[in-house]
């Protein structure tokens, strides 16, 4: 086996790791799996959720945004870099600021930030499964960036909202 072919062979497992490897943040796979796991809590406990898409709006590296994130989020958060300039948080719902909130002032010195929030009451924790909530939230990211940016919508059962 070549240079390339270890080359090759790394990089492969190292995204089949649970692993971003320029953020060090979790990817989109390990995402998924862990926030499974957490709905199940939420339907034990009878706790809250937050699912919140976010991408920075201006010219700051991906690597800068994460760094900015891993600051600000708490232990208990997940947070994962889920696309390309897109992370992906989940946090119980249980403070008066919001996640967003707290991000936004966190970023604010660098870039604005466009969020997409799809908030998941323990009554839904039992029947929505995270990749619909996912969805939901990039669809709120959509809206917030096709709205200009530096914006935050929010999405719930009955539609959509401008937090």
């Amino acid at each position: 086996m070549g240079n390339d072919d270890l080359i090759k062979l790394a990089s492969r497992l190292a995204r089949y790791s649970g692993e971003d490897e320029t953020t060090g943040l979790r990817n989109l796979r390990q995402f998924l799996r862990e926030a499974e796991r957490e709905l199940a809590r939420c339907r034990r406990t009878g706790e809250d959720l937050t699912l919140l898409a976010v991408e920075a709006d201006s010219g700051v590296t991906t690597t800068e945004v994460a760094d900015r994130v891993k600051e600000c989020i708490r232990e208990e958060d997940l947070v994962a870099r889920i696309g390309s300039r897109v992370f992906g948080l989940l946090v119980a719902a249980s403070s008066e600021r919001t996640s967003a909130e707290v991000l936004q002032a966190h970023l604010h010195p660098v870039t604005t930030l466009s969020v997409g929030e799809r908030r998941v009451e323990w009554q839904d924790v039992v029947s929505t499964p995270v990749t619909s909530l996912l969805q939901d939230a990039l669809a709120a990211l959509d809206w917030a960036k096709q709205s200009g940016g530096n914006c935050h919508m929010l999405w719930r059962n009955q539609g959509w909202a401008v937090h």
